[in-house]
């Protein structure tokens, strides 16, 4: 059976580099290889005090792309099949213990070029899907792009299929100094490939991301309108259309954290009719003030509905309604059956919700 790599890229990650080595490590992974693009803190001595032969550590420099470091890792694997996790990624015992095996079975059913596992911030339990993790071939898949990189093959656009894995993430909990040098790299660096794609719809999606916890809205609208003009990569395992909802849904979701929900309600009507556009119309409508029975119906029927729950840009498993449901039952006046839905229903994390119960703060 074709062998399995995993990668690291990593400069200056001492804090969290031996526990993402370590997990691998404690995987049925073949061989790790950690590509360091240029540390001056113990980002090296720490990974070489793990002693393993599994574990190559490969010096490299950083070139201002992304694309470059991955493909150099690719390159630098002894398997066609490469695992990568971030410097402040890391996988939990059972994961570590499931990785192989999960991706050799997806990779022998076939279909896909690459995998994407679900990404959850350990601080908030917020899930992230659709974030490519995992290369099948590295002999026909390459990176492209010097920021927010995609894979991409001869043939067309790269397929992407899920893989049943958790990948913990805690690089959202840094300092503030420290994520405030991180968006000015990225934000550098997305103009950059603005430049180098001619305003393609990933850079312009990204692009938009960057700007959204700084963005009143004005801007925010501005970066809707630019994303929605955006030209399609014919590369990019996601066409413009896909670009165009998912900054839909984010700017949507942010325009009702800052208090524009009128504005909000507005942008939906350019989303289709599935679960993700009938959560953010109620959220919406909530923030006005406008928590109805009606509202409350129109998410039971989206639920019960499902169009779209797989494809959710949100949550898959529709688990967003389910707090919606569950909080408007309970701000009617019923809140003994609010909790019992909440107690049949999967908790939920996003930035309206914890744990199925809305944010005070």
């Amino acid at each position: 059976m074709e062998g399995i790599t995993a990668a690291v890229i990593a400069r200056d990650e001492e804090r969290c580099i031996g526990r993402c080595l370590s997990s691998l490590l404690a995987s049925d992974v073949d061989d790790v290889v950690l590509l360091d693009t240029g540390s001056t803190d113990r980002t090296v001595a720490t990974a070489a005090e793990l002693a393993t032969d599994r574990l190559r550590i490969v010096r490299s420099t950083w070139r201002d792309s992304f694309a470059d470091a991955r493909n150099e890792a690719l390159a630098a694997g002894a398997n066609r099949t490469v695992v990568f996790l971030d410097a402040d990624e890391w996988l939990e015992p059972p994961e570590s213990r499931r990785l192989a095996a999960e991706v050799h079975r997806v990779r022998e059913a076939g279909g896909y070029d690459a995998l994407a596992p679900q990404i959850q911030e350990s601080s908030t339990g917020e899930i992230f899907y659709g974030v490519t993790r995992i290369v099948l071939d590295s002999r026909e898949t390459s990176f492209r792009g010097v920021v927010h990189e995609y894979p991409a093959v001869a043939s067309g656009r790269a397929r992407i299929g899920k893989l049943g894995l958790t990948v913990m993430h805690d690089g959202y909990s840094l300092g503030a100094a420290t994520r405030a040098t991180k968006a000015r790299r990225n934000a550098e660096l997305i103009g950059r490939e603005l430049a180098r794609t001619g305003g393609s719809a990933r850079a312009r999606y990204f692009a938009l991301m960057e700007r959204l916890d700084h963005a009143d809205e004005q801007r925010i609208l501005g970066a809707v309108e630019e994303l929605r003009g955006a030209v399609d990569d014919p590369a990019d395992p996601y066409p413009a259309e896909d670009y165009v909802r998912r900054g839909l849904i984010e700017a949507i979701t942010h325009l009702i954290v800052i208090g524009a929900p009128t504005t909000a309600l507005d942008l939906t009507g350019g989303l289709a009719e599935d679960t993700d556009a009938a959560y953010l119309r109620a959220m919406a409508r909530i923030v006005k003030g406008e928590a109805s029975h009606d509202v409350l119906r129109d998410v039971i029927i989206a639920r019960r509905l499902g169009t779209g729950t797989t494809t959710s840009s949100i949550c898959p498993d529709g688990r967003h309604l389910d707090a919606v449901i569950a909080f408007l039952i309970g701000v009617r006046g019923d809140e003994d059956r609010a909790a019992r839905y909440r107690q049949a229903s999967p908790a939920w994390t996003d930035p309206f919700f914890l744990n199925s119960m809305m944010r005070t703060a």
